[in-house]
Parts: structure tokens; C-alpha cells; sequence
């Protein structure tokens, strides 16, 4: 009985565009959520530009979270579309 090896190509041929997303959503909260935050301390205030702020500052804190969570999922994503060791490099007996 001969013994035949051939090498497994990974099933995912792309890689997943979940860190970049997610960096780029804790950036962009981040940095909204900071000038929101220090503008409270820094600028008088009426009415709508409180609630502007406000808005801002959730946002922020809002994309901030959505950021995390892609990355979580991205990372979890990552393990599933890596085949098992086992199918990398199969033998076939004939």
C-alpha cells in the first residue's frame, strides 16, 4: 500500500477585514467621544450645543463599543475559518 501526501490549501484565501474595522471604529469613537468630553470643560454652553455634545459623546462611546465587539468577533471569526491541523496535511492510502 503506497502512501500519498499532497499539501492542503487553506479553505479562507482572504483574511478577514475585522481588525482594520474595528481600529478604525475605536479611532473615530475615541476621538469624537474626547472633543465631545473636553468641550464641556473648555466652551460656554446653551441648550443646543449641550445636546449636540451630548450626542457626539454617545456616539462616540457608541462606535467605541461597536469597535471592541467587531474586534472580538473578527478574532472568534478568525479561529472558525482556519481548518483543523488534521485536513492540513491529510494522507491518503490507496
Amino acid at each position: 500500500m503506497a502512501l500519498t501526501t499532497r499539501s492542503a490549501v487553506p479553505i479562507a484565501t482572504t483574511e478577514s477585514r475585522a481588525p482594520g474595522t474595528s481600529l478604525a471604529y475605536i479611532t473615530i469613537g475615541a476621538i469624537m467621544a474626547v472633543l465631545a468630553g473636553t468641550s464641556y470643560f473648555f466652551f460656554n454652553s446653551n441648550a443646543t450645543l449641550g445636546y449636540i455634545r451630548t450626542s457626539f459623546f454617545a456616539l462616540g462611546i457608541v462606535l467605541m463599543v461597536i469597535g471592541f465587539t467587531v474586534g472580538y468577533i473578527g478574532r472568534a471569526a478568525r479561529k472558525a475559518e482556519v481548518p483543523p491541523p488534521e485536513a492540513m496535511n491529510p494522507t491518503v492510502r490507496v
